[in-house]
């Protein structure tokens, strides 16, 4: 993953780790859209896109070619 985020990774501290080692206690999920992926590692795409990220290239709309 580091070799294809690379910077936009974020980096924590060792205090920080510490801080979230064990300490996920609730989650929520709320949904109000759908984004449709293409994989862009084997697949034209334009990576300088806003919505490419990591070789996958997410669209709001499916009418957009894909």
């Amino acid at each position: 993953m580091s070799q294809i985020l690379g910077s936009r990774l974020p980096i924590f501290s060792s205090n920080e780790k510490k801080k979230l080692k064990d300490s996920l206690d609730f989650i929520e999920i709320n949904h109000y859209t759908s984004l449709y992926a293409k994989d862009c590692m084997f697949s034209a795409c334009d990576l300088g896109s806003f919505w490419a990220s990591g070789y996958v290239l997410a669209l709001l709309d499916t009418r957009i070619a894909l």
